[in-house]
Formats: structure tokens, C-alpha cells, sequence
């Protein structure tokens, strides 16, 4: 977690009028240090960090979250996908819209064929939704150096907007 992170749950909250959670994961440890941030995720106790919409990590984790927790209703992963021994993708059955990026270069974790791959195990389920942007890996966070976009950020947030405002409506939530 930081600080964009942090904001950006915030914008999502005042957009779509609803509550959004932001979990420090790691206990207070915050970095922009992208090697210093890949230890921290791999020190990271997944199955005991589930969440239900996230970026990169937090993507991954919501995922594993519609795989793993009954009480979920939806789920908006962007840029991450977990890995086989945490969940099964095929297990889900709550509705999915995922984000993902085709100049992503975080192969084994969120890159095209990554994306594609999930894309084909989840194809047939009810409420799937997938989009493929013209972006790279962490497209939706301002403070990334090299692969913030504007035009996809604003487009792929307001489509999980409009996807948990509708599911969540329906919910009763």
C-alpha cells in the first residue's frame, strides 16, 4: 500500500458511492522501490491476504478472492493473476470484469499471454468480462514513470464502477 493506492481507493469510493477497502498488507512497510516492493510481495501470505479488487498484487488477490471467498459478490482484478497453487480460476462463479494491459511485460504474472490464458479459463462464465488496453503494466496509477495512461485509466476505472455499482445494486449491498 501506499499512497496512490490509498488515493485511488478513495476516488473509487466517491465515484461510485460505495465503500472500498485498502489493506496494509505489509504492515506498514511502504516503498517505491520496485526490488524492495518484489520482496515484499514474496514474503506475502496470500491465502491470508485475500481481497476483492485490487492492481497488480491486489489484482492477483482478487482473483484468488472470487476463487476462494463465498461471501464475495464480484470482483475487478487489474494487471495480476495468481498463481495455480493458490486457487483455481475455473472455481469461480461470481462475476469477473479484469484489466489488463497489451504492452504489460510482467510475464508469468500479468503480461498478454498471461492475460489470454485467464481469459480462456474464465471465457464461458456467466458475468465475465475481460478488456485488453493499449497500455503497459500499472497503466492506472499517475505515479508510475513510464506506463501511466490517462485515457485508459479513466476508462477501465469507470467501467468498474458502472460493473460494481450494477452488481452491487443487485446484491442489495
Amino acid at each position: 500500500m501506499n499512497e496512490q493506492i490509498v488515493r485511488t481507493g478513495r476516488e473509487l469510493a466517491e465515484m461510485g458511492r460505495f465503500a472500498t477497502l485498502v489493506p496494509d498488507l505489509y504492515r506498514g512497510k511502504i516503498t517505491k522501490d520496485y526490488e524492495e516492493a518484489g520482496h515484499l510481495m514474496s514474503g506475502l501470505d496470500w491465502p491470508g491476504a485475500v481481497g476483492v479488487t485490487g492492481f497488480c498484487m491486489g489484482g492477483a488477490l482478487s482473483i484468488a478472492a472470487a476463487a476462494l471467498v463465498g461471501e464475495i459478490s464480484a470482483a475487478a482484478p487489474f494487471y495480476g493473476i495468481p498463481k495455480a497453487e493458490l486457487c483455481k480460476v475455473r472455481t469461480i462463479n461470481i462475476p469477473v470484469q479484469a484489466h489488463f494491459g497489451d504492452q504489460d511485460t510482467v510475464h508469468g504474472f500479468s503480461a498478454p499471454e498471461d492475460a489470454q490464458a485467464f481469459k480462456a479459463a474464465m471465457d464461458k462464465k456467466l458475468g465475465f468480462e475481460f478488456y485488453m488496453y493499449a497500455a503497459g503494466h500499472g497503466f492506472t496509477n499517475p505515479e508510475h514513470p513510464t506506463n501511466y495512461n490517462k485515457e485508459c485509466a479513466d476508462l477501465a476505472l469507470s467501467r468498474t464502477v458502472k460493473f460494481m455499482q450494477r452488481l452491487l445494486q443487485t446484491a442489495n449491498v
